[in-house]
């Protein structure tokens, strides 16, 4: 005989089941938890049934099943779990779904840790869903704090929770994000997850100056000042140049003690992607690096193992390559792992790069067009998840283009601008964060600023 399990049949069943869900009347195992209340360090007890544990969990299989000290006893005692957390969980065990309204961010991630513990890979996929969904309305130091709590799980590959969280915090400005929000275990997980993070917009200065200013938080409150005023935003290096800002070697003393907490740090900033006017000027005479990491690095530059100045790890990475978004990428089809873009049909569609600019500074880079298809546009967009990527993007307010006329196009205002290009031509894009222009140049022929009045 073979019946049919209906999804009707299975969500009442799911309803039918949360009824004797923490009921005494239906229970034969009490779960004793930690009170949720950090002031009350009463326990509180859950009511729930051993078969229903058993069926549903290796965990607790293994635990009541298999002649362990708990299967004999009634009641059962996870004191470092709040009651609140495992009553998630009871409900995921009895009907295999969870109420989304329950989650926040302050239950997030003790659900994940403890989801983990259990061994619930379902659950796990719940939450990580759930996050991936709702992240973009969670406060940023909300996140940094969901990170700092998450590395209690020690298996980092299996953590898919913290690579979410760290590839969110990847695209906002590390300065963005208060020093108390990150612990030390969460900001050691953020820098060493995200030394290969694409789509990591803090420059390196940026992140050295955010780890040395953490350190000087964390160690005394009364010197913080000291760092501060001492180490200047990335914009006015680039402005001024290092050496305005020169420390003396006296000040060496007093940053003596961040050297133990900050060492631990230093695997995890790539040197090799700040100026060496900026290390020798400003970093050196802080003397909280070791000086043969310091000479490793002059003798990288010495050496000429890197002609271009790459201050991100982005670029770093990538070697400056650019690689198209096939999430963004409309009716197009890419080829080369996301290098290349064809066209197999003549409709209007557009495609976008994976790669984000926000911070100051000077960035370049080139398009070949291999084969002309009739008309072509290329150029700058903002980041926009809700762009209709099968819209021609001239006439949008958050695109810049040139196009194979030779026309420019800023909300659906076209303008005569260069030369018309075709089959072979090389297309250079310059774009300047500081004046916050952008110029285009066909087969290295200059045709000036093209638009200078670009967002910050």
């Amino acid at each position: 005989l073979h019946m049919e399990t209906t999804d009707q049949e299975l969500s009442s069943l799911s309803k039918q089941l949360k009824l004797i869900l923490n009921d005494e009347k239906y229970s034969d195992l009490k779960i004793k938890c930690g009170n949720s209340s950090s002031t009350d360090k009463q326990e509180e007890t859950l009511y729930t049934y051993r078969g229903i544990l058993v069926a549903r969990s290796k965990f607790f299989k293994s635990m009541l099943s298999n002649g362990m000290k708990e299967s004999a006893l009634d009641e059962i005692f996870f004191s470092d779990i709040k009651a609140s957390t495992m009553k998630i969980i009871l409900e995921y065990l009895y009907m295999g779904v969870v109420d989304e309204a329950c989650f926040s961010s302050e239950v997030i991630v003790p659900l994940y840790i403890n989801a983990n513990y259990f061994l619930l890979n379902g659950l796990e996929d719940i939450i990580v869903k759930f996050v991936l969904k709702s992240l973009k309305d969670i406060e940023i130091y909300k996140v940094a704090g969901m990170l700092s709590e998450i590395t209690k799980i020690s298996n980092s590959s299996e953590n898919k929770l913290e690579k979410i969280l760290i590839e969110k915090l990847s695209t906002i400005q590390l300065s963005a994000i208060p020093f108390e929000a990150f612990n030390m275990e969460g900001l050691l997980s953020f820098l060493s997850q995200s030394l290969n993070q694409e789509n990591f917009i803090t420059c390196e200065y940026s992140v050295l100056q955010y780890v040395i200013l953490w350190n000087d938080k964390n160690s005394s409150i009364i010197k913080y000042n000291f760092f501060d005023s001492r180490l200047p935003s990335w914009t006015d290096l680039v402005k001024n140049g290092a050496k305005k800002y020169e420390i003396k070697a006296d000040d060496a003393i007093s940053a003596d003690r961040i050297k133990k907490t900050f060492s631990t740090f230093i695997p995890f900033i790539n040197l090799k992607l700040i100026d060496p006017s900026i290390l020798a000027y400003i970093i050196h005479p802080l003397r909280i690096i070791p000086a043969e990491i310091l000479l490793e690095t002059y003798q990288y530059y010495h050496k000429g193992q890197q002609q271009q100045l790459l201050t991100y790890r982005e670029f770093g990475n990538r070697k400056g390559e650019l690689s198209w978004d096939p999430d963004f990428s409309a009716s197009l089809t890419l080829f080369t792992d996301n290098k290349i873009v064809r066209a197999l049909a003549i409709l209007q569609s557009s495609v976008r790069a994976k790669n984000l600019i926000s911070q100051p500074g000077y960035y370049q880079w080139m398009f070949i067009i291999e084969k002309s298809c009739g008309y072509a546009w290329v150029g700058i967009c903002t980041d926009e998840d809700t762009i209709d990527m099968d819209q021609w993007l001239g006439q949008t307010p958050y695109g810049w283009f040139l196009g194979s006329s030779g026309e420019k196009a800023h909300k659906n205002v076209r303008k005569e601008y260069a030369d018309s290009f075709d089959t072979g031509a090389i297309i250079t894009i310059h774009l300047d964060m500081f004046k916050r222009s952008i110029k285009f140049l066909i087969n290295r022929k200059e045709f000036g600023d093209a638009y200078d009045n670009l967002p910050e």
